[in-house]
């Protein structure tokens, strides 16, 4: 009798995982995110684009959002017109001041029929470290090492 329902139990999940994968390949066209990799927080901003396979028939809304609004912004939502495969959008980087601030930014985009797709940006502080002479590089570390040595 255990291993009747244990039976029971496997074609149950393997029926739940044939169900999942169906819905998925509904669901199985994908946005295309192209941005830089690397900007730094002086540049202000640059520019994104986002692309899809095949043209369409309706325009299509595409929403985008920042992890970080306060170090990088998007527009909240773009659209791909209809006969067209793709657009461009903005990105505004925002300048802290704060050295030593250098950050992974992940930008997602989604839309309706269409698999989310999610890109990382590197934001390379420019600040550097007040007392290394402050401005431009970013990559000046000043580090004090005390070392206690017995003999």
């Amino acid at each position: 009798m255990k291993g009747h329902k244990l039976n029971i139990k496997l074609v149950f999940w393997i029926m739940i995982i044939t169900i999942c994968c169906l819905n998925q390949s509904a669901n199985c066209k994908t946005l295309e995110l192209t941005m830089p990799d690397t900007v730094y927080e002086s540049d202000s901003y640059t520019e994104g684009y986002i692309s899809i396979d095949g043209i369409l028939d309706d325009d299509l809304f595409i929403f985008l959002s920042s992890s970080d609004n306060s170090r990088l912004i998007v527009s909240n939502s773009i659209t791909i017109m209809k006969n067209y495969t793709s657009t461009t959008f903005n990105i505004e980087i925002i300048d802290n001041n704060d050295y030593w601030d250098s950050v992974d930014i992940v930008i997602k985009a989604s839309a309706d029929g269409y698999s989310d797709v999610t890109k990382i940006i590197y934001i390379k502080d420019d600040d550097g470290h007040p007392s290394a002479g402050g401005g431009g590089g970013g990559e000046c570390f000043v580090e004090s090492i005390i070392v206690n040595q017995t003999f």
